[in-house]
């Protein structure tokens, strides 16, 4: 979920987009199916350029991690791949963030729409 970073991105995009074909999400590995909204992210470092895929599910827990731990010397890895427990940081997950677990993605995308997701660099869906 989060790491001491002491490098920073030479570039870094975010954009919320709509599948055309299908993707893999790079942090829970499920397929973005066509016409399913995710995020698309680019950074370069090191010398290196990749592209981050994150389903809406994805998205929303990078969001929600990135808000707690605004604020502290951690940085909320971008394929949420970093072995740390989220009771040990930052206590009790919150029942919003649990039930996503349990939902299809076409039920994450249902969900979400009927919500705005809007903080900085995110997908916003009307």
């Amino acid at each position: 979920m989060g790491f001491e970073s002491d490098e920073a991105f030479s570039f870094y995009q975010t954009k919320g987009v709509v599948a055309r074909k299908k993707h893999k999400c790079s942090a829970c590995g499920d397929f973005i199916k066509p016409g399913h909204k995710y995020q698309r992210t680019n950074v370069g470092y090191e010398g290196t350029a990749e592209t981050i895929k994150r389903c809406l599910r994805c998205q929303t827990i990078y969001l929600h991690l990135r808000d707690v731990a605004a604020g502290t010397d951690l940085a909320i890895d971008e394929w949420l791949n970093c072995g740390m427990l989220y009771e040990e940081e930052w206590g009790e997950c919150p029942e919003e963030i649990k039930a996503l677990a349990f939902l299809t993605q076409t039920e994450v995308q249902e969900l979400i729409a009927q919500k705005e997701v809007s903080t900085n660099g995110s997908i916003r869906i009307s």
